[in-house]
């Protein structure tokens, strides 16, 4: 037999391993009898992995909690163990980097948010990114726990074998080699992406989107961006592109976008569109809460909602207008099963949700409106950060070898 077509023990015995931390992942708690069942792995192969899995610290049995087996032994439930570790996760923005340190579940056990102004200047940002991995990292080494990865998530293409920010159009960037600023400097494993995609896979591992085959991340910032999610994988595309929602051209005399084209669905239901509105119905003195409020920020938006500020809400039944048209286009060419709004202007949901609804059924297909949930992400504007935490944990749970 060619050498190509052998089987090596060693990639089984690892697929094995992956294939009953992922089933828990989904379904625990579950005993052994049922992992055996749902993995289609035999009993004793099952009981040797786990018992190797106990020993790694990834698997704990359950305490109190035995379930009567078929032959009416007791059954010990297993689960991921939350305490296998630490995790480090990171979001960097244009003007903002947050931090998180959490356990498995994953529960957030330290924060850090820093504001700052914007800057183009490569070595300015990492320093500030660098001191604050380095807070996160001190404070995981405190709690007597391994730390189990590092992941950053960063706005544009990243080149994930080298950890490089290939392209980044709201920073100006290109080439940038995160793994030379941030990775190296620490001694456990390090993973980069695009902050969108982590924060799709993160909805879909832990929030929203959680034991859903297909759905839609749509990322409400300062820009607007999503990532399609498949059977918990983020579909790349073909150059890692994939999921650039705020681009799809939706007004062809439209106003002209940063990326080239005109009336891009990212001039609409973006921060800035939304701020953008409010402006011109200031500069037309139109009476407002937010006369006060400068610069604008999300918060005083939401405050002044929450008053009845007729302005506002105004502006945010437009935007709820326009994401309802996009979101219509998604549905019809993607028929997923869940589309996720997350980032700060999810934060406006219930405002902005009934016109989105009624746009959506309007302009949507009826077989796959009727299948697809429109919802908030569980994890709102924390969505990309636990993403980044959720990076981590994918590879631990699919490579437990390393």
């Amino acid at each position: 037999m060619p050498s190509h077509l052998s089987i090596n023990h060693n990639d089984m015995r690892n697929m094995n391993l992956a294939l009953i931390l992922n089933c828990l992942h989904q379904h625990a708690p579950l005993s052994r009898a049922r992992l055996a069942e749902l993995t289609g792995l035999n009993r004793a192969t099952v009981t040797h992995l786990v018992r190797e899995l106990i020993h790694k610290g990834l698997l704990v049995e359950m305490d109190g909690n035995p379930h009567p087996s078929a032959v009416g032994h007791p059954s010990i439930n297993l689960q991921i163990n939350p305490n296998a570790g630490r995790v480090i996760g990171v979001e960097v923005g244009v003007d903002y980097t947050s931090a998180v340190l959490t356990d498995l579940r994953p529960k957030i056990l330290w924060r850090h948010d820093a504001q700052h102004p914007f800057s183009q200047d490569v070595g300015e940002v990492m320093e500030r990114v660098l001191l604050i991995v380095d807070q996160a990292y001190r404070q995981a080494r405190q709690s007597g726990f391994p730390i189990l990865g590092i992941a950053v998530g960063v706005p544009g293409l990243v080149d994930l074998d080298s950890d490089t920010l290939l392209q980044s159009p709201e920073f100006g960037w290109r080439n940038v080699s995160l793994r030379e600023h941030i990775g190296r400097h620490f001694d456990v494993p390090f993973y980069s992406g695009n902050l969108v995609h982590m924060a799709a896979l993160g909805e879909s591992y832990f929030g929203a989107a959680r034991r859903v085959s297909s759905s839609v991340y749509i990322h409400l910032g300062y820009t607007v961006s999503g990532g399609i999610v498949i059977n918990e994988d983020v579909f790349p595309g073909a150059m890692g592109l994939a999921g650039e929602v705020g681009h799809m051209s939706i007004d062809p005399h439209g106003e002209r976008c940063a990326c080239g084209s005109r009336g891009c669905w990212n001039l609409f239901v973006s921060q800035q569109g939304l701020f953008r509105r409010l402006q011109e119905g200031m500069a037309h003195g139109t009476q407002t809460l937010l006369s006060a409020a400068s610069p604008l920020s999300m918060p005083a938006v939401l405050d002044a909602a929450s008053r009845g500020d007729a302005l506002t809400l105004e502006a945010l039944q437009q935007t709820g207008v326009w994401l309802g048209i996009g979101i219509a286009n998604l549905v019809n060419i993607l028929n997923p099963q869940y589309v996720v709004l997350g980032g700060a202007m999810s934060m406006a949901f219930d405002f902005f949700a009934p016109a989105m609804y009624a746009e959506l059924a309007e302009r949507a297909l009826l077989a796959p409106c009727d299948i697809c949930k429109v919802t908030v992400a569980k994890y709102r504007q924390d969505a990309a950060v636990i993403g980044a935490v959720a990076t981590v944990i994918w590879n631990i749970l699919n490579h437990p070898q390393n």
